[in-house]
C-alpha cells in the first residue's frame, strides 16, 4: 500500500498488487483530517491485508509527512511489515515513461526543489540530487522532459483512470529498496543520510 500526503490540500493512496501492472485500488482525500482518517485507512478493508507500506518521506508539507511517516511505521511495526520509503520528486519522476527526467515540486514560499533521474523499466536511478531552488530563476536543460507530481482527481470525481498513477509506480519501485529506518531520515528532505557520522 502506498501513501503519499506530501501535498498541503490532499492526500492520495494506492493499494498496489505486486505481481500485475497495474493499481487495484486507489483514492484521493482531503488532507484538512489527515491524522484522523490516515489511521483508519491503514486498518481498514484490504489494506488489512497488505504486506508492506510505502510512505512518501519528502520533501514536501512537513506535517503531513510526519502524519503519513508515523502513521505507517505504526501500523508497520504493530502488523510485522516492513514499511518503504520513497521521495515525493521520484514519485513524480514515475509519470514520464522510459527516459531521462527532471522532477520538478513547489517548496513553498517561491522554491522548487528539483532532481534529474533516468526512468527505465520500472526503474528509477538518481542522476542529480534533490536541491531546493529559486522557482523565478529556474529554468529546465533543453531537451528536458520535465516531470511534476500530477494533480489527482478531485475527491468523490469518479473513478480512477485505469492507467497507474506515478505513486503506484513508486510503490512498486520502493520495495526494492531497504526498509526504513526512522533513525536515517533527514527531517528536512526526507531523504536517507547516513547515521554513521
Amino acid at each position: 500500500m502506498g501513501v503519499d500526503a506530501s501535498e498541503r490540500t490532499w492526500m492520495e493512496w494506492v493499494l498496489v498488487e505486486l505481481q500485475q501492472d497495474d493499481d487495484s485500488t486507489g483514492a484521493v482525500l482531503p488532507a484538512r483530517n489527515l491524522e484522523a482518517e490516515l489511521p483508519e485507512l491503514l486498518t481498514r478493508g484490504r489494506a488489512r491485508d497488505a504486506h508492506a507500506l510505502v510512505v512518501v518521506t519528502g520533501p514536501g508539507s512537513l506535517t503531513g509527512i510526519r502524519i503519513a511517516v508515523a502513521a505507517c511505521l505504526g501500523a508497520g511495526t504493530a502488523r510485522g511489515i516492513p514499511v518503504y520509503g520513497v521521495g515525493a520528486l521520484e514519485v513524480a519522476a514515475f509519470a514520464v515513461p522510459n527516459g531521462e527526467v527532471v522532477a520538478v515540486r513547489p517548496a513553498g514560499r517561491g522554491g522548487l526543489w528539483v532532481g534529474r533521474y533516468r526512468h527505465r523499466d520500472g526503474a528509477l536511478d538518481e542522476l542529480d540530487p534533490p536541491v531546493r531552488t529559486d522557482e523565478h530563476s529556474w529554468r529546465p536543460l533543453q531537451d528536458a522532459v520535465v516531470a511534476r507530481i500530477p494533480e489527482p482527481p478531485p475527491p468523490g470525481s469518479g473513478p480512477p483512470s485505469s492507467a497507474p498513477r506515478p505513486l503506484a509506480l513508486a510503490a512498486r519501485f520502493a520495495v526494492t529498496r531497504d526498509p526504513l529506518d526512522v533513525d536515517v531520515l533527514d527531517p528536512a528532505t526526507g531523504r536517507r543520510i547516513d547515521s554513521r557520522l
